[in-house]
């Protein structure tokens, strides 16, 4: 409405004569004031003019009106609406036929709720002038909310309808309907077009503020919220502009109060605080302002501010008052203060839902300070009169897990996740998802953080509920979602560490290192000082085979204080790796000084320098004092040792000297028995003979292993064991051994699991702690376990051989390749290459870097075998092959395999493996992966994972040796080559292989027609149950004719058919297989009836033998 008075006149004061034509300019005057925004002066210089010209004969009555209706709005702006109402329709009387008098008029009755007055008076103007925008302005004020728009334009004249105030009206009529979308755009655009409307930006600045408010419920929130925000903070900062240092000012707290809200939402704590300081200035009155002024204290930290604020007894008490103090005392740990707090709200206010809000705070107040029970109780009322309210539900949870009733507890939240909807509050979504995540349920942690993230709008942001989410899909094994948000944030955000760590382990993880090796340099371009990401970036260099680059950063200036503990240990064993042996030794002892309250800083210690072996051996020839040594000392009874250092940290607390000080310099370059003077003055003369120096590496290591078991008592990773000698060494054992005895027997359990195809190697392995090439040596020489890669079956062999005739690609695991490479299958014909993943790859490394780590001149351990002790000695030779062999696999998987990174969303399917108690192992899993990745066939040599991978990804499999008939089917090889393949396997004890007279033939040849190696193994392995009697007799046979028609010695044919017997019938009844085997044999040697009656002599012969 226009605030505007026409007419032109002046007045007499005080007796004295006034000129007619000066009254006009006092009360443009007044009005010039009001549109400076000062009322105070404005009301002040208008009463007096009053006062002076009221009742003199030359004040008209148009002067009259103008300076009653002035005066209306002086009061008006200073927040006195119904005074500047009263005051409008007195001025009306003066000048009844003035348009803008009756819209003042018609102002005042609508302030009052007179609308049928102010209904009539828009008629009288429109019907004098339909153009009075004023008027048609009133009209939509005054329409129903059951009205459309087109009802509130009709009446309008088209040429209006663009009007700023028409705008205006039909924005607040949006407003009033709920529609606030439309009421926006309606509204900034009267603003566009009347800027000096400050009334209308307020107005605007406030629907954007609650919008904010209001829009908790939606997705998105936060980007929501932060865009309103900061769209109230623009308008609110163009009218406090205008009325600042003014007098209008004061009545406009609001505005400073709205502002330093919006400054809250947007985390300008401080100028939040100044505004909402500055509001209550000028209104100490104003609850919202003192609200919200504690929430900014609260979100800048200042929580005792907060609670001094709300515990000032001048301000006036409001409803949520003690909610808040409860909470502020709450987060401050005083529970007893918020306890108070709350039950005066459950005892004092009437609100039945702030006395709800009140005791369900008193319950989470309750459950922090222990008072577990009495927070139950309370929290099971509740749940009476809401029984799907989340954060009961979440209390309620916390109480069942406390009783140690995980199952309910779980159920609980599990109700709670099913009542969230699309009207559920945000924060308490964050609450249950934070729940669910802590009770590893994922899953369903994951949907809610997406619900509530920000990540698909259009402002996406690195928040808590992003940084969440990335780690629930990591949990997840979820990692094409979690690249997807990385993929988003990163150009937004390049430096970001916690990104650039997630996306390249990511890529690390699925094999894919090209990818790894981009996102690193990536990042780099941002952050080249990020010590522990370049240290991460020098292992996937090793990893790639880029050692010139690793190399030059192993050699650069390394900052290693900004590692922590993990990126230390790597970088050493780097530089171990790499033979950059000063670094190593610095770093290793580093590490060790600054965690050396960390007991696995001291067992990481002792395991890296042990595993250094014999690189080292140079320290112990330490001659003369000199850096980096301990020199000891002794006079008389007393001894001590000093560390000769070249640091600006040396600290005397840790018997550190530096080289350069007085003592350090008579120290330097001496040798055993050499007699130092370190204290020399008028009172005391000592003289301190060299007894002892020895490298500080070396002091360290034996000072870690000298008082681990003592500082550490309950990490039992380094076990230092004593003994008397005069009892020997036996009763020592006896010790360590009885500690093993659990261990062994459920080592003896898990191989017969294994043996049963019941259990993976890759389990196995990690069960028993040891490397595959260990379990497989030690299942390989084991004659009752074995390698077993089958179940025996034909149907499995004819499936198998179904299965490799039509695939296109092979994919190979560890067990495969190790047969492979033992069998020295290379340069294979029109064989299209295996597929592998890099982990595999990296297992092997990781296997050959720890053998490089053993020592070149070997090692002795000691066993107990049948209850006597043995030594096993592992000779210089044995590890050297076996590093060869290593290196040998990773020559023939560069030659034969390529390396396929997998896709991201297959590894979601490692989740299924978490719950294991035992770990698959990587390798294993990703290779499984991988086949079904490429719909390819399984190439493995482990049974119970073929099995695996067939009922989890219905993935066939094969093994070595139908992938060698298969061969031989191609021709690629010739029989006499399949049947050495299939002996040697054999040899390495392979279980479940068909085996027939010829694959026995060929061990015979290869044993030179004699009863050992590998001959005795075969045979070995065809002997089986009862039930195999039959076969394993009938393959014999044809074994027993063929040799026989051979030119041999009766010498060795005599010795391999008792060979053959002893196998045979070892552990089983020998009446009985004999009784099988004679039969057999009596039909193969129908026709040859004198070397028949010879072998039965013989076989009568050892039976009295073995049956006597």
């Amino acid at each position: 409405m226009k605030q505007e008075i026409k007419g032109d006149y002046n007045i007499q004061a005080g007796g004295n004569i006034v000129i007619a034509q000066d009254i006009p300019a006092q009360i443009d005057y007044a009005k010039k004031l009001l549109n400076e925004f000062n009322p105070d002066s404005a009301l002040h210089y208008l009463e007096n003019l009053k006062a002076r010209i009221w009742n003199t004969a030359i004040v008209t009555s148009i002067d009259k009106n103008r300076i009653i209706t002035l005066i209306g709005h002086s009061k008006f702006a200073m927040n006195l609406h119904k005074e500047a109402a009263s005051l409008y329709i007195e001025a009306y009387q003066y000048n009844r036929n003035d348009e803008i008098a009756k819209i003042n008029f018609a102002l005042g009755n609508f302030i009052l709720g007179e609308l049928n007055v102010v209904k009539a008076t828009c008629e009288d103007i429109l019907s004098i002038n339909p153009q009075c925008v004023d008027a048609y302005a009133f009209q939509i004020d005054m329409l129903s909310n059951d009205k459309s728009i087109e009802e509130a334009l009709l009446p309008i004249p088209k040429n209006l309808q663009e009007d700023p105030a028409i705008l205006f009206g039909l924005g607040m009529f949006y407003m009033r309907k709920g529609n606030s979308l439309e009421a926006i755009e309606l509204i900034e655009q009267s603003i566009h077009d009347k800027p000096e409307k400050l009334e209308y930006k307020a107005i605007l600045a406030n629907i954007f503020l609650t919008e904010a408010q209001k829009k908790e419920l939606i997705v998105g929130y936060e980007e929501y919220k932060k865009d309103k925000s900061e769209r109230a903070l623009s308008l609110y900062n163009d009218v406090i502009d205008k009325i600042q240092n003014k007098e209008l000012e004061k009545y406009r707290s609001s505005w400073y109060t709205n502002r330093g809200t919006a400054k809250g939402y947007l985390l300008d704590e401080n100028g939040s605080i100044e505004d909402l300081l500055r509001s209550i200035h000028f209104d100490p009155k104003d609850t919202v302002a003192i609200h919200n002024l504690a929430m900014a204290y609260k979100g800048n930290n200042q929580i005792g501010k907060a609670i001094d604020l709300l515990e000032n007894e001048d301000i006036p008490d409001f409803d949520f008052r003690n909610i808040l103090l409860g909470e502020f005392y709450r987060f401050s740990k005083n529970y007893v203060k918020a306890k108070e707090r709350y039950r005066y709200v459950i005892d004092s206010v009437k609100d039945p839902k702030l006395i709800y809000e009140a005791r369900r705070l008193l319950v989470i107040a309750l459950q922090q300070n222990g008072e577990n029970e009495e927070a139950r109780k309370i929290n099971e009322e509740l749940q009476k009169q809401n029984k799907d309210d989340i954060i009961l539900l979440v209390n309620q949870s916390k109480f069942y897990l406390e009783n140690g009733d995980e199952i309910n507890a779980i159920n609980a939240l599990k109700h709670a996740y099913a009542v969230v909807n699309e009207e559920t509050n945000l924060r308490y979504i964050k609450i249950l998802a934070n729940a669910l995540y802590d009770f590893k349920l994922y899953e369903e942690a994951s949907i809610l953080l997406r619900k509530i993230s920000n990540i698909d709008s259009n402002s996406p942001t690195f928040d808590s509920n992003n940084k969440d989410l990335l780690n629930a899909y990591i949990k997840l094994h979820q990692y094409d979602k979690a690249l997807e948000i990385c993929s988003i944030l990163r150009p937004l955000i390049p430096e970001n560490d916690q990104l650039a760590e997630i996306e390249t382990h990511i890529h690390e993880r699925t094999g894919n290192l090209e990818a790894a090796y981009k996102a690193y340099t990536e990042y780099f371009r941002y952050r080249n000082d990020d010590w522990e990401m370049l240290v991460r970036f020098a292992g996937l260099n090793l990893r790639m085979g880029n050692l010139v680059e690793l190399d030059s950063f192993l050699h650069s200036e390394i900052d290693h204080s900004k590692l922590n503990i993990e990126a230390s240990k790597y970088l050493a064993q780097l530089y171990d790796l790499r033979n950059i042996q000063s670094k190593f030794l610095d770093l290793s002892y580093e590490m060790r000084r600054r965690f050396y309250d960390e007991s696995q800083i001291h067992s990481t210690f002792i395991a890296l320098m042990m595993q250094a072996g014999e690189k080292y051996l140079y320290l112990q020839d330490i001659k003369n004092v000199g850096l980096d040594t301990v020199v000891f000392l002794k006079n008389g009874k007393i001894t001590k040792h000093y560390i000769i250092e070249d640091r600006t940290d040396s600290d005397i607390s840790k018997k550190e000297i530096n080289v350069s000080t007085e003592i350090g310099r008579k120290l330097i370059n001496k040798v055993i028995g050499d007699i130092v003077e370190l204290t020399n003055n008028p009172l005391l003369n000592e003289q301190w003979e060299i007894v002892e120096i020895k490298s500080k590496y070396l002091f360290a290591l034996e000072e870690s292993m000298a008082v681990f078991n003592e500082f550490f008592p309950e990490d039992r990773s380094v076990l230092r064991i004593t003994f008397d000698p005069n009892e020997g060494i036996k009763p020592m054992l006896e010790k360590i051994f009885s500690e093993r005895n659990n261990y062994l027997e459920s080592e003896i359990l898990m191989k017969d699991l294994y043996k049963r195809g019941n259990l993976t190697v890759g389990i196995l392995s990690n069960y028993l702690s040891k490397d595959y090439f260990e379990i497989f040596g030690n299942l390989s020489n084991d004659p009752q376990i074995g390698i077993i890669v089958a179940n025996g079956s034909g149907n499995e062999r004819i499936e198998a051989k179904l299965e490799l005739s039509k695939t296109e690609n092979i994919i190979v695991d560890l067990t495969s390749i190790n047969t492979l490479v033992l069998l020295d299958i290379k340069d294979l014909k029109d064989s299209q290459k295996f597929k592998i993943v890099q982990s595999l790859k990296d297992e092997i490394s990781t296997i050959l870097i720890k053998r490089k780590g053993l020592g070149v001149k070997g090692f002795m351990s000691i066993d107990k075998v049948d209850g006597d002790f043995v030594r096993l000695e592992v000779t210089k030779e044995q590890i050297e092959n076996h590093i060869s062999y290593l290196e040998s696999m990773l020559v023939w998987i560069e030659e034969n395999c390529e390396v396929i990174s997998l896709d991201p969303k297959f590894l979601k399917e490692e989740a299924r493996f978490d719950n294991l108690s035992v770990k698959l192992g990587d390798s294993f899993i990703h290779s499984m992966l991988l086949a079904k990745q490429l719909n390819g066939t399984f190439y493995s040599d482990d049974y119970a994972l073929r099995m695996l991978s067939k009922n989890e990804y219905k993935i066939n499999g094969v093994w070595s040796q139908i992938f060698l008939q298969d061969l031989l089917l191609k021709g690629i090889i010739d029989k006499e080559t399949y049947y050495k393949y299939i002996v040697q396997l054999l040899s390495f004890n392979y279980r479940h292989l068909a085996i027939d007279h010829y694959i026995l033939i060929q061990a015979a040849k290869m044993s030179n027609w004699l009863p050992i190696f590998p001959f005795n193994t075969v045979i070995n392995v065809l002997s089986g149950s009862d039930n195999a009697i039959y076969y394993t007799s009938k393959i014999s046979v044809e074994f027993i004719y063929a040799m026989w028609l051979e030119v041999l010695s009766d010498e060795k044919r005599n010795s391999l058919l008792f060979s053959i017997l002893e196998n045979l019938t070892r552990n089983k009844n020998v009446s009985y297989v004999l009784e099988i085997f004679n039969t057999a044999l009596e039909m193969r040697f129908k026709l040859l009836p004198l070397h028949l009656a010879k072998i039965q002599s013989l076989i009568e012969g050892w039976k009295q033998v073995h049956i006597n």
